[in-house]
């Protein structure tokens, strides 16, 4: 489901000046003290805009008020718009919903779709979508096209009318034709998502460059990722990286992210941890957890910038407040090894239990040392297993290990060569950072050596169908 403020164009629209020099701007002036309604609506709007005269909204206004006063529609928008945005008078949604009104009830694009805005957001009235849909769709019938966009995205939501993709699809092309990049955008997303049309990323990914080279940052994150992982377009990092670059210019947190992690691991762009750590610094800043748990690692390392153990716990903390299992881990570690803290087993569990609970196999690894141990608690073989079983299930190699000794001594199990065989055969393919693919396949060899030619036989019958368990993702059971 896509982000509901990504879908709406709430934009302020005034009328654009057409006085381009001293002479025009005195003859206007001279009509619009004649009472010429389109000279006032003209002065005000020069005087809004500062395009080669002063900028000066007070005056803007006065000149709108005149017209405004007298009827003229367009000065009504644009009067409307000044108190929407608190130029040149006191910010006042309501005196901006009268205005607004005044303009729609005469036929006024800009005005009709002013106001389907301000019921939109419930700005000066009270919050409407179908008060919202019934201006958009009177703009949107005159051809405006961030009208049409907006219409065509309350069909996509089915906000204020029911859900509706054809029409969603047939209002939001209507505007992606008049080249409004949101509108661009939200076709891309139906694509990628395949609602109301068939999966297509090669047209999702030529949506979200329309609107990507509109400047459009979400489209610019989305194209970026379409490059990284090779939808729609050919995989191509240096792509990727161009284009997440742009959002994460105009403050997109994923985007910046996405940075963060390309300048860590050098995809895309040059290795440098201190880049990546400028960008995840400003995700982070924004919040987002993965950004904080990387900065925190950063930190706890010294990559790029000064080893700090206290920033690192500060960036952990965090991201695991958010809920992010492997700060959890981190923060367990930390408490474990009596980095920047006091050493305390029992917080370290309590934190690898939480990001355990959370499916993070580092954690679920640790909780099984820690029941096998007796760290912070009595000793627990039964339950040590179980969380070696869940974490070798995700492919981590070491607790794959740990699971095949446990069945070859019978611990927390029952003793079960083939089990164990099958275990440490398939930690032997993977690899793990205390146990490598030669340490397991030891094992396995070893324990090859004490069984039968029958049991060797039922053991690498067993091993075969774990492979085949754990190439499918094994049963969620």
């Amino acid at each position: 489901m896509m982000k509901l403020l990504s879908l709406l164009s709430i934009c302020l629209v005034v009328s654009l000046p057409y006085i381009s020099t001293a002479q025009d701007f005195d003859e206007i002036r001279k009509s619009a003290e004649s009472g010429s309604l389109e000279a006032q609506n003209s002065m005000g709007t020069a005087y809004f805009f500062g395009e080669g005269f002063p900028q000066d909204y007070a005056e803007a206004v006065r000149w709108w008020r005149l017209a405004a006063e007298q009827g003229d529609a367009l000065a009504q928008n644009n009067l409307g718009s000044a108190f929407d945005m608190g130029s040149g008078v006191p910010q006042n949604f309501g005196e901006a919903v009268r205005w607004y009104r005044l303009a729609a009830d005469q036929g006024n694009a800009l005005g009709q779709y002013n106001l389907g805005v301000m019921y939109q957001l419930g700005r000066g009235v009270t919050q409407d979508w179908a008060e919202a849909v019934k201006w958009f769709r009177l703009a949107a019938e005159q051809g405006h096209a961030a009208s049409e966009c907006n219409l065509g995205s309350a069909y996509l939501q089915g906000n204020g009318v029911p859900q509706d993709f054809e029409k969603a699809k047939m209002w939001l092309s209507l505007a992606a034709d008049q080249d409004d990049a949101l509108a661009q955008f939200n076709l891309g997303m139906m694509y990628t998502d395949g609602n109301g049309v068939r999966e297509n990323h090669k047209k999702a990914a030529d949506w979200y460059r329309l609107a990507a080279e509109q400047g459009y940052a979400e489209a610019q994150l989305k194209l970026g990722i379409a490059y990284e992982i090779g939808a729609g377009v050919q995989k191509d990092m240096d792509e990727a990286t161009k284009w997440w670059h742009l959002a994460a210019d105009q403050g997109v947190v994923t985007a910046q992210f996405n940075m963060g992690l390309a300048h860590e691991t050098g995809v895309g762009v040059q290795q440098d941890f201190g880049k990546a750590a400028e960008w995840y610094r400003l995700a982070a800043e924004q919040g987002h957890a993965d950004a904080e748990d990387s900065l925190g690692t950063l930190y706890n390392f010294g990559n790029g910038v000064p080893q700090d153990f206290v920033a690192a716990r500060k960036w952990w903390s965090l991201a695991a407040d958010q809920g992010l299992a492997s700060a959890m881990y981190n923060l367990g570690a930390m408490h474990y090894e009596g980095r920047g803290v006091s050493q305390d087993i029992t917080k370290a569990v309590t934190w690898w239990r939480m990001a355990a609970e959370q499916g993070d196999a580092s954690g679920q690894y640790m909780m099984g040392h820690a029941c096998s141990a007796g760290w912070g608690q009595p000793v627990n073989d039964t339950e040590a297993a179980n969380w070696f079983r869940l974490a070798a299930k995700q492919g981590y190699a070491d607790a794959q290990v740990r699971l095949g000794l446990m069945y070859s001594k019978g611990e927390g199990v029952e003793k079960d060569n083939a089990e164990a065989y099958a275990w440490l055969n398939l930690a032997s393919m993977i690899g793990g950072m205390r146990f490598d693919t030669a340490d397991a396949a030891k094992g396995r060899d070893l324990l090859a050596q004490t069984l039968s030619r029958k049991q060797l036989k039922t053991a690498k019958k067993r091993a075969a169908e774990l492979i085949k368990e754990f190439e499918s993702g094994f049963s969620q059971s």
